[in-house]
């Protein structure tokens, strides 16, 4: 018997987050065609075209342009939770005990939906600071920042 598995998509709802604290993509398509791999900031999220959301990005010369958001081609630059794991553990940075419990109980049980569990301000920090505590890049919906 034979299984469909469904293949992943990134949606909007899990980077726009990211937003306007300066998510960057990287784009794969342009290694095809100049030879490089830039990176791109977003500057928004585009209307729906066609039921697909699209990425807007502001080039330097004042040139728009965009692309859709679950283009394979381009994903965006995230942190592994694991490096603020371990920047926890090392005592560089501190939210307090029952937090760090909270953040490490993320990492472990790789469970999104524990992010509810974390204070307002935390959110804001991991959203801030491009932390991937939805796990995209282990589901390869977006790429190490390393």
């Amino acid at each position: 018997m034979e299984t469909k598995t469904e293949k992943l998509q990134l949606k909007v709802e899990q980077i726009i987050g990211y937003i306007p604290f300066g998510l960057q993509v990287q784009g794969k398509r342009h290694l095809e065609k100049y030879g490089e791999v830039p990176i791109l900031k977003v500057n928004g999220i585009a209307n729906q075209v066609n039921e697909y959301w699209q990425y807007e990005f502001l080039h330097d010369d004042g040139d728009l342009s965009f692309t859709g958001i679950n283009d394979e081609n381009y994903k965006p630059l995230l942190i592994p939770l694991s490096k603020l794991i371990n920047d926890i553990e090392a005592m560089r940075v501190d939210f307090g005990f029952k937090e760090n419990n909270k953040l490490r109980y993320l990492e472990n049980s790789k469970d999104a939906q524990s992010i509810q569990n974390l204070e307002y301000s935390s959110i804001l920090f991991l959203l801030k600071n491009q932390y991937d505590f939805q796990f995209l890049i282990d589901k390869s919906l977006a790429i190490e920042i390393k």
